[in-house]
């Protein structure tokens, strides 16, 4: 390549494009990571192992999640909470590497179970 046909703003998009490629995943394992948080702690453990895996599939984007979640919702309420972050997570595993999905995988196996549990 001809340094007199190099564009500055091109490298920039390309850059920008990498940097962003996660951008879409990260947000939904936020998201899902959150309404995990807010929902009831009553699901013998499959709601918390779920969260330690979104975390750990962040973490392999670069994220850090916190949040422990205190609330005592109402059982239909925290299961629609759980189908939310469900969702969230097959969003946003069609664009993640395959160590994160592995976790996201695992994740969405916890959330299956944990609604199974009454």
């Amino acid at each position: 390549m001809k340094l007199s046909s190099f564009r500055p703003w091109l490298l920039a998009l390309i850059l920008g494009m990498a940097v962003n490629v996660y951008a879409a995943p990260a947000d939904n394992l936020i998201q899902a990571y959150d309404e995990l948080a807010s929902a009831n702690h009553d699901y013998k453990g499959h709601r918390v192992a779920a969260m330690k895996q979104i975390q750990q599939a962040a973490k392999v984007l670069g994220v850090k999640l916190h949040g422990e979640g205190k609330n005592h919702l109402k059982q239909g309420i925290s299961d629609r909470h759980l189908r939310a972050a469900q969702g969230l997570l097959s969003q946003a595993a069609a664009g993640l590497p395959a160590r994160a999905f592995k976790h996201v995988n695992a994740a969405e196996k916890q959330l299956s179970i944990a609604l199974g549990i009454r």
